[in-house]
C-alpha cells in the first residue's frame, strides 16, 4: 500500500513541474522504483532513449547520493555545478522506508535542475 503511495507521489511531483509522459514501475528485489521519463514526443509505454537521461540513486536508509550518467560511471556530485546535492531533490517525499534500498530515478539533466528550483520555491522560509 505504501509503495503504491509513493509511486503516485512520485508521478505527480514530476508532472507538477512539466515531465510528460511520466511511468512509474517497481522491481521485487531490490525493492526499488524506476521512473522512466521521456525526453522527447512518443508512446507512454516507450522507455526513454538512455543517452538523454541520467540516474539519480538515493540510498535512504545510509543517507547516500548520487547523480550519474546513464552509463552508471562518471559520478556528478552536484547538479550542472549549482552545488545542490541530487538528493535533496527528493526531500520533500514523505517518509521513505528504511527498507528501500535506494530509488533510482531517470531524468533530463536541465529537468532535474528545474524539479529542484520547483521543490526549494516551495519551502517556507521557516525551514532554512
Amino acid at each position: 500500500m505504501y509503495m503504491r503511495h509513493l509511486k503516485d507521489r512520485l508521478r505527480s511531483l514530476l508532472e507538477s513541474v512539466g515531465f510528460g509522459n511520466v511511468r512509474v514501475t517497481r522491481e521485487a528485489w531490490p525493492p526499488y522504483l524506476v521512473c522512466y521519463v521521456r525526453s522527447g514526443p512518443g508512446d507512454a509505454d516507450d522507455k526513454p532513449r538512455m543517452a538523454d537521461m541520467v540516474y539519480l540513486r538515493i540510498r535512504t536508509a545510509q543517507g547516500e547520493f548520487g547523480l550519474m550518467d546513464a552509463a552508471g560511471d562518471l559520478p556528478m556530485l552536484d547538479l550542472q555545478g549549482t552545488g545542490v546535492l541530487a538528493g535533496d531533490l527528493f526531500s520533500e517525499l514523505p517518509d521513505l522506508p528504511e527498507n528501500l534500498p535506494f530509488c533510482p530515478c531517470l531524468f533530463e539533466p536541465r529537468q532535474l535542475l528545474r524539479l529542484w528550483q520547483r521543490l526549494t520555491a516551495q519551502q517556507s522560509p521557516a525551514r532554512h
